[in-house]
């Protein structure tokens, strides 16, 4: 997935909603354009964040997995399963605390079952 493809599935997973406007320019040249807004949880329209460049934003999305379903050391528990996609996708001289974004972002997608391969 891109980053473009990875920042989209993670907002929309955590409450973003997307949507697409049409605006007509009329300066010289006329066309339109179609562009996509993205609202965050509040209902406001806003940036959409950069999950795969972002610490800070990663740290929101990783306060969405719910510890209660098992408790640490279930494997049916997200934050569990999330750390093995960290640690799966790290290379193995990186502790998890260090995972980049981008590493972080793709083990999210993997533990919530998001994550698209990409097509040949």
């Amino acid at each position: 997935m891109t980053d473009l493809e990875i920042n989209a599935a993670i907002a929309a997973h955590v409450g973003w909603k997307s949507r697409t406007v049409i605006v007509h320019h009329s300066v010289g040249y006329q066309w339109d354009e179609s562009l996509t807004v993205w609202t965050n949880p509040a209902g406001h329209d806003d940036v959409l964040p950069s999950y795969t460049t972002d610490l800070n934003a990663m740290h929101q999305v990783e306060m969405v997995l719910d510890s209660t379903n098992g408790g640490p050391g279930n494997p049916n528990c997200l934050r569990y399963r999330y750390a093995c996609e960290i640690y799966r996708l790290a290379p193995n001289d990186i502790q998890p605390f260090r995972a980049t974004a981008r590493q972080r972002a793709e083990a999210f997608l993997w533990t919530v079952e998001k994550w698209k391969e990409a097509k040949l």
